[in-house]
């Protein structure tokens, strides 16, 4: 299924870009969408930052974005969590940051990002018990 789910976002990369298929935004949106409701993690990333941006003729949306942004991360894209955890911080509340925090705590637990010397990643550190870099 998830290969499936990948065949369809590549074809809805290809249309979006015009890559040996003519180039239809509208087309892509679909295939995007439908890869997305497949499981496929980076399609709803995708779609996130098309809300976000108001890319392919779209309005941006940012229920939209959100929507897609959380449904990203929860299909496991490091980059929607970097993402959502970015606008966390940015929030620059108390329990804003720590739910950022733990959202960030398994990618930097399995090496997926890098920690360096900043506020939250001290605080993150003492947490999981890590060095900084």
């Amino acid at each position: 299924q998830t290969g499936n789910a990948q065949a369809i976002y590549n074809l809805g990369y290809m249309t979006q870009m015009g890559q040996g298929i003519a180039k239809d935004s509208s087309k892509a949106l679909k295939y995007y969408e439908d890869a997305s409701n497949k499981g496929y993690a980076q399609a709803s990333y995708t779609l996130a930052q098309i809300y976000e941006t108001g890319e392919l003729g779209v309005a941006k949306d940012s229920n939209k974005f959100s929507q897609y942004i959380q449904k990203a991360s929860a299909q496991g894209s490091d980059d929607a969590t970097v993402k959502i955890a970015t606008i966390l911080f940015a929030q620059k509340k108390p329990q804003s940051h720590q739910i950022a925090l733990q959202k960030l705590a398994p990618l930097i637990r399995k090496g997926t990002i890098l920690l360096f010397r900043s506020k939250h990643s001290m605080t993150l550190a003492k947490v999981l018990k890590i060095k900084i870099l």
